[in-house]
């Protein structure tokens, strides 16, 4: 472990959460990049691994699903 979004259980990082959080406020893939000091293209995939393991079709319908678990705050 301890790879980025890397997790046998398909739970959801830290990391992951926390783009997810970004999204929900708004931010720009740019923006959040800045926040957590990593490049644009990491955040990217950070979002893709999560919305692939909330299971969204998008990255608003994982946004929308991680709030209804209560791992986003809206």
């Amino acid at each position: 472990m301890g790879l980025g979004s890397y997790r046998e259980d398909g739970a959801l990082t830290p990391r992951c959460i926390t783009v997810l959080a970004g999204a929900a406020r708004g931010e720009t893939i740019r923006e959040t990049a800045a926040r957590l000091h990593v490049s644009p293209k990491t955040v990217e995939l950070e979002r893709r691994v999560a919305v692939s393991r909330v299971g969204g079709r998008n990255l608003t319908n994982a946004v929308v699903i991680a709030i209804a678990r209560g791992l986003v705050e809206p």
